[in-house]
């Protein structure tokens, strides 16, 4: 029997060999569940732009970004001769008008924006068609009415039943763009005979939307169709005629790959931060695994010495001990992603398929992100082990059952033994303090294991809190001073009533109308993540509000009125990098 077979040091081992295989499959499984997570989260958000792999959407303002208030369009008026020139071109075979809503599906604490296409009666067959999308039971939607169909991931997400009413007043943050209520009358399913990805939207009769007057103003917009592989030619060409004509804010072309870049780069964010924590778990799991074959490898001594006299060269032993235990390591990571990819088929089947979440079992990323943890500990057990046995002398083996103290590094060998030698004198041989003195390369070890593991599990909550710690105040540092009262519902205003009786109260100082403006801010790791509000005031009331906060005018003039000018906190333009005289808008960054 090969004494230096992984097989071999598994049966004379079996505590230490059963330690390292639980403890890599832990970290392993803890890894990929980790990953597997964030995955189900932004493949979700993905699914709602998927409708775009069929088509374009010609907007009349700023497109969907990730947030629910960020999907909800702002009332513009799009230019009609855009829509006249892209239906001319020939790999167009169709520009339909839109006018659709939104619902928020639920994920996680949050809202997945995702479309319900308000279609005329004429075309929603032919958009049907074109998403691979068939009537699974119910009934389609009747022009003019106040009715809705949805595919059944999203209504299985809403927990919603053919019949039931939508509204704006029965849950405001799911559906905040319907100020009446729809009726479910129909469930969607995606064809499996579909070569492209499946898609996931909802409609609404573009005449019933078009003819009502709380939903008014109301904008048109415009759905391009390419003729079958043809979709990025007509992109660029509607992309083209936008910047043509200066990058008109009223015209903004929604595609699959524009829309899905700042997801991206939330999720490149997010992967570094993964990245570095999968550093952190590598390095603790192989300081662990190294303490325990370390032990293992002391109490075999005798045993490797014999073998070194009888022709075995240190270079081959040391390959064969390292050959043992990465062996077990590879186990441990195998049986840890069979328990991982086993849990998330649990999950999927379970909790997240009902709720129309997507957890894709195909994604490689989980697999990738343990990769790490098996060389670094192959690695660092090799210089462990090689650093061992290079102290190693038969002869010094079997007359003192220890290494050898010549060669280098035995005065400092000689130097422990004789402080070893007083620490054992000591009249607390059991102390913390004792153990570290006599083991002072195990304790360091130890020490680095374990800060290293409690870094790794904390640090991805320290970041995600650090980052809400610092945007929470970005959001609501201006109702420190001010309470702003809203209508919650886009088409509608404050009523007037309302209006008059807060400006009665006694406890009320001023009632300032106002209009707001969204900017994004760069929020770290993930980049531009967030939507501040820059509200616009008359004239008279901003002075008011500037003495309210405690505001005062840093350089610069303040706006003058009726101009295209804009004041911003020293802060906010230190985060986008503006100066004075900088110009801002949808024409220079959408």
């Amino acid at each position: 029997m090969n004494p230096l077979s992984p097989f071999t040091y598994y049966r004379r081992h079996k505590r230490q060999a059963l330690l390292v295989l639980v403890l890599i499959g832990s970290l392993t499984l803890g890894v990929y569940v980790l990953v597997s997570l964030t995955g189900v989260s932004f493949g979700t958000m993905r699914y709602s732009f998927h409708y775009l792999t069929r088509m374009s959407r010609l907007s009349a303002s700023q497109g969907p970004e990730i947030g629910i208030q960020s999907q909800i369009s702002t009332i513009g008026t799009l230019d009609s001769g855009f829509a006249a020139q892209i239906r001319a071109h020939p790999d167009v075979a169709a520009v339909l008008p839109e006018n659709g809503l939104y619902v928020g599906v639920p994920l996680a604490g949050m809202g997945i924006p995702t479309p319900v296409l308000g279609v005329t009666e004429a075309d929603l067959p032919v958009v049907m068609d074109v998403c691979d999308l068939r009537l699974k039971a119910g009934r389609l939607i009747n022009p003019r009415a106040g009715e809705i169909i949805l595919s059944e991931e999203i209504a299985r997400a809403l927990d919603l039943t053919i019949g039931d009413p939508v509204s704006y007043k029965i849950n405001a943050e799911t559906y905040p763009t319907m100020a009446t209520e729809l009726t479910l009358v129909g469930i969607l399913e995606s064809d499996p005979s579909a070569a492209g990805p499946e898609v996931r939207v909802g409609f609404v009769s573009y005449e019933y939307l078009d003819g009502h007057e709380l939903y008014q103003p109301r904008a048109t917009n415009w759905l391009i169709i390419p003729h079958p592989g043809r979709r990025i030619a007509v992109n660029d060409f509607a992309s083209t005629l936008i910047e043509e004509s200066g990058g008109s804010p009223s015209n903004h072309l929604q595609s699959f790959e524009s829309e899905v870049g700042l997801l991206d780069q939330v999720q490149r964010g997010m992967d570094v931060m993964y990245g570095l924590v999968n550093g952190l778990v590598a390095a603790a799991a192989a300081l662990v695994v190294g303490m325990v074959h370390r032990i293992a490898v002391t109490h075999r001594l005798p045993e490797l010495g014999l073998l070194h006299a009888a022709g075995y060269p240190k270079r081959s032993l040391v390959r064969r001990l390292v050959i043992e235990i990465a062996t077990v390591a590879c186990v441990g990571w195998a049986v840890g992603l069979l328990c991982a990819h086993a849990f998330s088929i649990l999950l999927n089947s379970t909790l997240f398929a009902p709720q129309g979440w997507i957890m894709n079992l195909a994604n490689p990323k989980p697999l990738l992100s343990t990769l790490p943890i098996l060389p670094v500990v192959v690695v660092w057990i090799n210089v462990s082990v090689h650093r061992m046995l290079n102290r190693l002398d038969p002869v010094d083996i079997f007359e003192r059952g220890k290494l050898s103290m010549e060669g280098v590094g035995g005065r400092r060998q000689e130097a422990r033994g004789r402080k070893q030698g007083k620490a054992r004198s000591t009249s607390h041989p059991l102390s913390s303090w004792t153990f570290y003195l006599r083991h002072r390369r195990r304790s360091l070890l130890l020490l680095a294991a374990i800060g290293l593991m409690v870094l790794g599990v904390a640090l991805p909550g320290f970041l995600i809190g650090t980052i809400n710690d610092a945007t929470l105040p970005l959001y609501l540092s201006y109702t420190t001073h001010a309470t702003v009262v809203s209508p919650g519902f886009m088409y509608r205003a404050v009523a007037p009533d309302i209006v008059a009786q807060i400006r009665a109260h006694p406890a009320v100082a001023h009632a300032i109308p106002a209009k707001a403006l969204a900017m994004m801010v760069n929020l770290p790791p993930g980049g531009e993540l967030g939507s501040l509000s820059v509200y616009a005031v008359r004239e008279q009331d901003l002075p008011i509000l500037l003495d309210a906060y405690d505001l005062r005018l840093g350089v610069g003039d303040m706006v003058q009125p009726r101009s295209s000018q804009i004041v911003l906190t020293s802060a906010l333009a230190r985060n986008r990098n503006l100066v004075l005289g900088d110009a801002i808008g949808h024409p220079v960054h959408e």
